[in-house]
């Protein structure tokens, strides 16, 4: 088994498969072009699944049964999307109909789908629906958000620790410098802008809860530079502690940071 001939490996989590299908999009919150941007040299797709699917594509322009729907393709129409090749093109077949896109079986219109529960949400006290084989106990993300904002609900709270440091308790202590008025600073040094994703501060707060996290980029939490912290929203936050990959996301960050501090020495000589 060999990496890009036999499988492609997720640089981020250490997913493995023949292709990338919506792994990003699920998993991490990233599109391809951000990802390519952290990752310029990736490969989406191994090179048996590329020739796999060449073969296939061939085999279908070269049966007979296909040259009606060739004939509409080179009219300029598009070509007709079918669950296999051995149904015809008008087939009437439910799962058929269903790719079509005549019969909608999505949600409540499904025939096996069970009623919904009317539950509580522990953060606004409101009702919702969710399915009977999931126990959801708030409505939205954001709600489960706002919910941690207390910190005694958090599992990792520990009361002493949290007086102590102003956070929750970690491996290894923050510094004395490490404060929300620190944290604010960092933030507006980069424009209130999350340096990956280009995601505002407001948007954060409204997806998750939460403002920007300042992401200590060289791992060193005894640190107190300001050029050593960098805000992320807190999904890249995760995925860069990843000790895996930490080498790759370092690089990145000091080239950020190094090019922002580069303008801000820039525009202070500009005042003088």
């Amino acid at each position: 088994m060999q990496e890009n001939i036999d499988y492609v490996e997720c640089k981020i989590c250490g997913f493995k498969g023949e292709m990338f299908g919506k792994h990003f999009r699920t998993v991490h919150n990233l599109s391809f072009k951000q990802y390519k941007k952290i990752y310029p040299n990736a490969v989406f797709s191994c090179l048996n699944e590329v020739e796999k699917r060449r073969i296939k594509q061939k085999e279908w322009y070269r049966n007979p049964k296909n040259i009606k729907d060739i004939q509409k393709m080179k009219e300029g129409q598009s070509r007709p999307h079918r669950p296999h090749s051995a149904h015809p093109f008008n087939c009437q077949c439910v799962g058929c109909k269903n790719t079509r896109k005549e019969l909608d079986y999505s949600g409540e219109n499904n025939p096996n789908a069970k009623p919904k529960i009317i539950r509580i949400c522990k953060a606004c006290d409101k009702e919702f629906k969710s399915p009977p084989a999931v126990e959801h106990q708030f409505c939205n993300q954001y709600c489960y958000f706002q919910w941690l904002q207390n910190p005694e609900n958090n599992p990792n709270f520990d009361k002493e620790f949290y007086q102590q440091y102003g956070t929750f308790k970690t491996a290894y202590p923050y510094s004395k410098v490490w404060s929300k008025e620190f944290t604010d600073k960092i933030r507006t040094l980069y424009n209130n802008i999350c340096v990956v994703t280009g995601m505002t501060n407001e948007e954060h707060f409204k997806k998750y809860g939460r403002s920007l996290s300042v992401h200590h980029w060289t791992y060193n939490k005894n640190e107190t530079d300001p050029f050593y912290f960098i805000p992320v929203a807190c999904f890249i936050n995760a995925t860069a502690n990843n000790k895996k990959h930490r080498a790759q996301w370092l690089d990145l960050f000091n080239g950020i940071a190094e090019d922002r501090w580069c303008e801000l020495l820039k525009e202070e000589v500009k005042h003088v």
